[in-house]
């Protein structure tokens, strides 16, 4: 099961990567992990700065939204790996920083939500 689960959580960031790339955002790194969190998606935006983006992805028929499975505890981990990264790569830290989620409902075909700002910093 973890199996799949993960297939289907690295084909949402393909998703995900491919519909913000046409948005204009460049993919800057993908699966950055670290002990205490991981960053799906980094991208550059010309206007907007920095985006870190959180992939969520849920069967419909799970009766809720993607958006709703962020817990204060994923939150505080993404915020701790968002600063791990920006220690790493000081050259970005001079850009506005966003903290995006796009969700993927698996429809036929998926269904994708772009949620800007879902966290703020």
């Amino acid at each position: 099961m973890k199996a799949k689960r993960r297939r289907r959580g690295s084909r949402a960031e393909d998703l995900a990567a491919a519909f913000l790339e046409k948005q204009g955002y460049a993919l800057l790194a993908r699966n950055v992990r670290y002990p205490f969190g991981e960053l799906d998606l980094v991208c550059r935006h010309p206007r907007r700065g920095l985006v870190v983006v959180e992939v969520r992805s849920l069967d419909p028929r799970m009766g809720f939204h993607p958006a709703e499975t962020l817990t204060s505890r994923k939150r505080r981990r993404l915020e701790k790996a968002v600063h791990a990264f920006l220690l790493r790569h000081p050259e970005l830290q001079h850009l506005p920083l966003h903290l995006d989620v796009v969700t993927v409902l698996w429809e036929d075909p998926p269904r994708l939500e772009h949620l800007p700002d879902a966290f703020g910093f």
